[in-house]
């Protein structure tokens, strides 16, 4: 880790942590503010905005896709599988066991027979504050960027979005389930 990350972590940790700092907590947490925008400042790091409301009807929706190993073609891996939940929605190995592994994040072991999925499972957390590209490489990406995008995607060569998409992150989840190693299995497996 270098020194100025290290620094800001220290900077956070003292603005979070009250019960080392006496005297009246207004015009300590000015001074905090104050001093922690000063640090991290150079780095150009910006307060997140507020996030739109969510229909709660596509959040159960979501919620429930993510954990419903019937997206995959063997129905043996979710999404959570991989990205678990308890685990800062990672799975923390260096390449991701797709199909036909057992267990899940970094307890989940490569099937008989099976590979490696050539990546990992990056964290999905914070994926609906307004990127506008996904993959480690950037190969699904909304037309235009920050701020101008338009609701069309690009995806990677074969694959063709529908029309409709709401967000890039419903663009990004339908490939999983596309790919053989990942989510869908196998030629001669169940293959659903």
């Amino acid at each position: 880790m270098n020194r100025p990350l290290i620094c800001a972590t220290l900077a956070l940790l003292v603005a979070c942590d009250r019960s080392a700092i006496s005297g009246p907590p207004a015009l300590v947490e000015s001074t905090l503010d104050i001093e922690l925008r000063q640090s991290i400042g150079p780095w150009g790091v910006l307060p997140i905005g507020p996030m739109p409301v969510q229909n709660p009807a596509l959040v159960s929706l979501g919620q429930s896709l993510f954990f419903d190993k019937i997206l995959s073609g063997n129905r043996d891996v979710s999404c959570g599988t991989c990205h678990d939940a308890l685990a800062t929605v990672v799975d923390g190995l260096s390449l991701s066991i797709g199909t036909g592994g057992t267990g899940m994040g970094a307890t989940r072991a490569l099937g008989s027979g099976r590979r490696f999925v050539p990546r990992n499972a990056p964290s999905v957390l914070n994926t609906g504050l307004g990127f506008f590209y996904t993959l480690w490489d950037g190969r699904v990406n909304q037309e235009g960027g920050w701020g101008g995008g338009t609701a069309t995607f690009k995806a990677p060569a074969g694959v063709v979005f529908p029309a409709g998409l709401a967000n890039i992150v419903a663009a990004q989840a339908m490939l999983p389930v596309l790919n053989r190693t990942e989510m869908r299995g196998e030629r001669g497996d169940v293959d659903i």
